[in-house]
């Protein structure tokens, strides 16, 4: 199944958040929440950067924000995080270099 296809079976679930069909897997809020912390949690323990890539078409759903946000709250709640964006990223590796 191609992306796009993926993502035109996406439909908003009764929970509110994004639940899309997979093949046989259903992701509705509490497994995609659950999926996005356990990687956190695997990175963090590593002290591994952990990025993300969110699509704005799918994102930018109010539910599936306001998940995001519960993410964004939990990874909040851990020592030593730094929010960053790309370029300062680049510009941390480029200091850290020179």
């Amino acid at each position: 199944m191609s992306a796009r296809n993926r993502y035109d079976k996406a439909t908003m679930g009764t929970s509110g958040f994004l639940e899309a069909s997979h093949g046989k897997t259903t992701l509705n809020c509490n497994s995609l929440e659950k999926r996005w912390t356990h990687a956190f949690d695997g990175y963090y323990k590593f002290g591994l950067c952990y990025t993300t890539m969110l699509h704005p078409q799918i994102i930018g759903k109010p539910g599936n924000i306001m998940l995001l946000d519960r993410l964004l709250s939990y990874i909040s709640r851990f020592p030593n995080v730094w929010f960053a964006r790309g370029d300062e990223i680049t510009r941390y590796w480029m200091n850290k270099k020179g």
